[in-house]
């Protein structure tokens, strides 16, 4: 894949990804998060399947320990989303969810002991004051209103991190084959969200 290729694909994931928010809010108008999530998941789970089956041949058993893992950390992830959408404005939304950019460098040095270089801590600290800015009133007292949605985007993109840092561990193993883990998280973070639905939403 070429240069221009690989930043059209990433322009693409990111205005996918931003649409999605709007889309979000729009689904919840007609049914509830965890619901969403299910259909969501379990429908992306159906597909994968479907058109690849022939791939999903000798799953080793680590990788069906990350996956499930990462559909967990998932979980978390697409409900602080999903429920942050309901609780705060759609700008902070996007904002507050995209700081796994942030959060990433931040586990990472946490984990390994390292600290993130001069450019990593700078747009770290310029983050931080985007967080104020969107998230305090203009006295900078703080935005009751908001908090709720504010913070179940945070961990959002606090979760994202580290489902990242999880994927990037589990691919370091021979026998875990990156497709797979791909797949079968779908599915682990659908089945998850469809009880959830069950126990707390009505049908």
């Amino acid at each position: 894949m070429t240069k221009l290729k690989a930043d059209l694909a990433l322009l693409m994931v990111t205005f996918g990804w931003g649409i999605s928010y709007y889309l979000t809010d729009l689904s919840l108008e007609d049914m509830g998060p965890f619901t969403l999530n299910s259909n969501r998941f379990l429908t992306a789970f159906a597909v994968a399947v479907i058109l690849a089956f022939p791939k999903l041949k000798n799953i080793s058993k680590r990788t069906v320990k990350f996956s499930f893992l990462l559909g967990v950390v998932l979980v978390l992830v697409y409900l602080g989303a999903t429920f942050g959408t309901l609780y705060t404005t759609l700008s902070n939304v996007g904002f507050l969810c995209g700081l796994t950019v942030i959060f990433t460098p931040i586990l990472s040095s946490i984990i390994y002991k390292k600290l993130p270089g001069k450019k990593q801590t700078f747009v770290i600290l310029l983050s931080f004051i985007g967080i104020a800015l969107l998230t305090l009133k203009d006295d900078f007292s703080i935005n009751y209103d908001n908090l709720l949605g504010d913070l179940l985007c945070i961990m959002c993109a606090v979760s994202y991190a580290a489902h990242l840092l999880i994927t990037e561990k589990a691919v370091t193993f021979e026998d875990v084959n990156p497709f797979h883990l791909g797949v079968l998280q779908l599915g682990t973070t659908g089945v998850f969200t469809l009880i959830l639905a069950f126990i707390f939403e009505t049908p």
